[in-house]
């Protein structure tokens, strides 16, 4: 009986591991679109919203200097060379909600567009890579040990990766939640808690990021002080 359980545990961590080696093929597929993206080097382009409802556009992130923020804005030139104006605001005439959010959107783009795809590529190899071994480990507290690391690993990722394609690293985690259950009772446990991947929310409300200098050109707001 104990044999046929593991057998079956086995074969279930190495169907796991099958499709995060499917989701892999996947990302390869599109990792040469993130690297060429990566290699164009554009400066992200931030929003300091105000609470009279004016919108400065920053060309890099903005800086809080005690109480003052200095960002530089974009006043002419191009996409590759542009003319930059240096300016200093006080904080408290910014609607840091809205532009903190903006912000998030807006490095969460700039990762998926550069680093995003390398990035996943390697969790998921490595991911791949732990749940073979558990499909061929012997020892019960070592497959366990195995199979619990590479949950982790899913979960914790997004969190730290703008959220970046956390919906499918849920999905994933979902079908080890079952591996890990069954590799918990072959060890032994008797009881056990399993803690649910967290949902990256990124708030998106407050407009697109913009992409390159050119498009503040059509923005009334592109330049207050």
């Amino acid at each position: 009986m104990f044999d046929r359980d593991c057998t079956v545990v086995r074969i279930r961590s190495r169907l796991v591991a099958g499709a995060v080696t499917v989701l892999l093929a996947g990302v390869i597929a599109g990792t040469g679109t993130a690297v060429e993206a990566a290699g164009n080097g554009a400066a992200v382009l931030y929003r300091v919203f105000l609470k009279d409802g004016g919108v400065l556009v920053s060309y890099g992130e903005f800086a809080r200097v005690a109480d003052r923020v200095v960002l530089s804005i974009p006043i002419g030139g191009t996409d590759a060379s542009p003319v930059l104006h240096v300016i200093s605001i006080a904080e408290n005439v910014v609607e840091w909600q809205r532009t903190n959010a903006y912000a998030q959107a807006a490095r969460a783009r700039h990762y998926a567009e550069t680093q995003g795809e390398s990035d996943f590529a390697r969790l998921t190899r490595q991911v791949s890579d732990t749940l073979y071994k558990v499909g061929s480990t012997d020892n019960p507290a070592e497959r366990l040990a195995l199979a619990e690391a590479a949950r982790k690993e899913l979960i914790e990722w997004p969190q730290g990766h703008f959220g970046y394609r956390a919906e499918e690293l849920q999905q994933l985690t979902t079908w080890l939640d079952q591996v890990v259950g069954e590799l918990r009772v072959a060890a032994g446990q008797k009881s056990f808690d399993l803690f649910a991947l967290g949902n990256f929310v990124l708030d998106r409300r407050h407009g697109q990021p913009l992409s390159t200098p050119a498009a503040l050109s059509s923005s009334p707001n592109r330049l207050r002080a």
